[in-house]
C-alpha cells in the first residue's frame, strides 16, 4: 500500500491518502463496506474520527485513508494528500480532477501519486482519454508525460467467477464493447454513434484556392474556447481544417497574456493573414452578443454595456450570430456525420485538430432531454460545429451548398454589411 511505503521510505507518520467516490452513498457501498469486510483487523481500524473525519487509520499510524465523497470537490481546498485514489473517474468532470490535482502534495513526500480507475464513457470520457488513453500531443501541461494508462480487462483476472464473464459477453453491443473489451471508442450513453475515426478523419491535403472558407467559433475563458476554420468542395462536403482550442490558462501560457476578447480576434485574424485566406463569414456562439455587466472593468476590452461580438468586430473580426436551437442542431450535426452518395460522410475533419477528434465521439446524451448532448461534458468543439451546419442548408440539399441559397444569400448580406464598418486594421496580434 502506498501509506506504508511512504511511511517507511521517508520516516513520515500518519501519511494521508485519500479514497474518493462520487457521493456519499457509493463511497458507503463501495469502498466503506468493503474496508469492514477485507481489510485485517490488526492493520488498523475504521471509524469516524474527530479530526479526520471518516477514515482508516493505521494501528502503528503509518499512514490515514480519509475516505471522501466529490459532491463538492472544492471543500477540500485546504487539505493536503500524499495520494488520491479515485474509482469511476469518469464519472466525474475535468474541473472534479484540477481541484483534487491541486491538493496532491504533503511535506516528506516529494512523489505524491494519483491513481484512478474507471470504465470507458460517462460525463468525464474525453478528458480521461486525453490524459491517459490518447494524449494530446501538443499539450501544454508539464507533466503531460506523467501519465500513464494500464489497461485490465476481465481476462487479465484469473480469480474472476466465470459467470461475470458470460453476463459481460451477454451484453448489448456498446456496453460489450466498452467493458469488456475495453474500448474507449464505443461505449454507452454515447450521443454521436455515427462517428467513425477512419472516416470521418483525413489526412490534411492542400485545399484548392476556390473552395470557399468559413469560420465559427464557441466562447469561453475558465473552459475552453473552440475557434474552428471550414471548407466545402464541390459536392458539398464540409471539412474542418484547422482548430484553435484552449483555456484561458492555456492561452495565457501560450501568449504571454491574459485571455480577452480583443486578443483572440488578433490572433485568429493574424492567422487568415499568414494563411492569405479570405474569410466568407464567421458565425459564434450567440451568447457573444450578450452585454458585459462588470462594473469596474477587470480586463482589458471589456467595458460595461459592450458585448464580445462587438469587441471582436471593431477589431476587424465581424461575425454573425449563430442559431443556438439546440434540438434542431443536434439534428443537423447527425445529418451532417451521415454518409453521401459517394460513401464518404459529409463532414470530415483533418486529422490535425485533435480536441475535435477527441471530444465529438465522447458526448453523451442529456439524461433530461434526449434530444441535446449532456452540457456538463466537452461540448465546446461540438456547439461551434453546429453553429456552422446550422448557418448552411442541409445535407439534402448539398448539390447548391456551396452556390447562392436563400440562406446563404441572407448571411452574405449580413456579412457585406459588416465589412463596411471593419476597421482596416491588418498589423499582427504581436503587436499588441
Amino acid at each position: 500500500m502506498l501509506g506504508m511505503y511512504y511511511s517507511g521510505r521517508y520516516g513520515v507518520k500518519h501519511v494521508p491518502i485519500g479514497l474518493f467516490s462520487e457521493d456519499y452513498p457509493t463511497l458507503k457501498d463501495r469502498q466503506i463496506r468493503r474496508i469492514k469486510l477485507e481489510f485485517p483487523r490488526e492493520l488498523g481500524e475504521l471509524r469516524e474520527y474527530r479530526d479526520e473525519g471518516f477514515a482508516f487509520l493505521a494501528k502503528d499510524e503509518s499512514f490515514v485513508i480519509l475516505l471522501r465523497n466529490l459532491d463538492d470537490p472544492s471543500k477540500y481546498a485546504s487539505t493536503e494528500f500524499a495520494a488520491e485514489c479515485v474509482e469511476e473517474l469518469t464519472k466525474n468532470p475535468v474541473e472534479t480532477f484540477e481541484d483534487l490535482r491541486f491538493r496532491l502534495r504533503y511535506p516528506g513526500i516529494p512523489d505524491p501519486k494519483f491513481v484512478g480507475a474507471t470504465n470507458p464513457g460517462q460525463i468525464g470520457h474525453a478528458w480521461v482519454k486525453s490524459l491517459w488513453i490518447e494524449p494530446d500531443p501538443g499539450s501544454l501541461d508539464k507533466e503531460h508525460n506523467r501519465f500513464y494508462f494500464v489497461p485490465a480487462k476481465v481476462y487479465d483476472n484469473k480469480y474472476i467467477d466465470k459467470s461475470y464473464v458470460i453476463q459481460l459477453e451477454s451484453l448489448p453491443d456498446q456496453k460489450r464493447k466498452a467493458y469488456l473489451d475495453g474500448s474507449w471508442d464505443v461505449f454507452q450513453g454515447q450521443a454521436f454513434t455515427e462517428w467513425n475515426k477512419d472516416t470521418h478523419t483525413v489526412e490534411p491535403f492542400k485545399i484548392p484556392e476556390h473552395w470557399p472558407r468559413y469560420m465559427a467559433m464557441d466562447w469561453g475563458s475558465n473552459k475552453p474556447f473552440a475557434v474552428g476554420w471550414y471548407t466545402i468542395n464541390q459536392e458539398g462536403r464540409i471539412y474542418l481544417y484547422r482548430e484553435l482550442y484552449m483555456t484561458g490558462l492555456e492561452f495565457e501560457e501560450k501568449y504571454g497574456k491574459p485571455l480577452t476578447a480583443s486578443r483572440l480576434a488578433k490572433i485568429v485574424k493574424a492567422i487568415n493573414l499568414k494563411a492569405g485566406e479570405k474569410i466568407e463569414y464567421l458565425v459564434a456562439d450567440p451568447s457573444m452578443w450578450n452585454d458585459i455587466l462588470l462594473g469596474k472593468p477587470q480586463k482589458q476590452g471589456e467595458i460595461e454595456g459592450v458585448s464580445y461580438a462587438e469587441i471582436m468586430g471593431n477589431v476587424g473580426l465581424p461575425m454573425l450570430k449563430g442559431d443556438n436551437d439546440r434540438e434542431n442542431g443536434m439534428a443537423r450535426f447527425r445529418e451532417v456525420l451521415s454518409l453521401a452518395p459517394d460513401g464518404l460522410p459529409w463532414y470530415q475533419v483533418f486529422n490535425t485538430c485533435y480536441h475535435t477528434i477527441r471530444t465529438i465521439p465522447a458526448l453523451i446524451y442529456d439524461i433530461h432531454r434526449v434530444e441535446d448532448v449532456d452540457t456538463d461534458g466537452e461540448d465546446h468543439a461540438y456547439d461551434r460545429d453546429r453553429y456552422f451546419f446550422m448557418s448552411r442548408p442541409t445535407p439534402a440539399q448539398a448539390k447548391s451548398m456551396v452556390k447562392p441559397t436563400p440562406i446563404q444569400t441572407d448571411y452574405q448580406r449580413r456579412i457585406a454589411k459588416l465589412k463596411g464598418e471593419e476597421n482596416e486594421q491588418t498589423e499582427e496580434w504581436e503587436a499588441w
